[in-house]
């Protein structure tokens, strides 16, 4: 029929392409089975889960959570700080007790010194003792040595005076001194000074000044030892005076 003996005619698939319009029912099931689980889950959790709060109640929780930190914050910083005050505490306690010992230590070692000079003095007085004689007299008190000088109108005195046997309680006396000398004319006389209280252990320096009588010149001396004023004698040596 040559070219143009025969129509070829196009034909539409009206069903295909409808088919293709509509949503997959795999899909459509899909979207189903998510809402009815969705739904599900929130009624499960009305059902049988805890309460939903409000928004006032969400509020409240959020701030009793913020004071209850606020709290914690608080008492942290408390205890922070009555830590470190009860370790200042006890760092001064150390430094006092480091103190208090270094001058315990300090005060031994002077203590120590103090013995040895003690005991320094206890070897010179032996040596002392040894060196001058006993008194002549052999007395209950023995006047073991004396320097008596004119001063200025006084009798300036270093004496010492010592006891025998080891005592076992002080003695206790007066020491007086009998002067003999001269007067402004030449007249010799006797002057009897003021007793003076004693108390001695194994022996004692007794120094000190006494007043003479005006015009009156002092040659020699008489230092006697009484148990009171007035008593017994126990003691007596006489120095001449230079």
């Amino acid at each position: 029929m040559g070219m143009f003996g025969r129509s070829n005619e196009v034909v539409f698939d009206r069903g295909r392409h409808a088919r293709r319009g509509r949503t997959p029912a795999w899909l459509l099931a899909l979207g189903t089975g998510l809402a009815i689980g969705a739904i599900g889950l929130v009624w499960i959790q009305d059902t049988f889960g805890p309460p939903r709060l409000s928004p006032a109640q969400a509020q409240q929780v959020v701030t009793e959570r913020d004071e209850a930190r606020n709290a914690r914050d608080i008492a942290e910083r408390r205890e922070r700080e009555i830590r470190e005050a009860l370790q200042a505490r006890l760092d001064r306690s150390l430094a006092e007790q480091a103190s208090i010992r270094q001058a315990l230590e300090q005060r031994a070692r002077a203590s120590a010194d103090v013995d040895e000079t003690i005991a320094n003095l206890r070897r010179d007085v032996a040596l002392f003792e040894s060196v001058i004689p006993p008194d002549p007299r052999d007395n209950p008190i023995g006047v073991r040595a004396a320097r008596l000088e004119r001063d200025n109108g006084s009798l300036a005195y270093h004496v010492l005076l010592s006891r025998q046997a080891p005592p076992d309680q002080p003695f206790d006396g007066v020491m007086q001194f009998v002067v003999t000398g001269q007067r402004a004319g030449g007249k010799t006389e006797t002057v009897t000074l003021p007793a003076m209280p004693v108390r001695i252990g194994n022996y004692r320096h007794f120094t000190g000044r006494q007043e003479l009588p005006k015009g009156f010149d002092p040659r020699r001396t008489s230092i006697q030892v009484f148990d009171k004023v007035a008593g017994n004698n126990v003691g007596l040596r006489v120095i001449n005076l230079q």
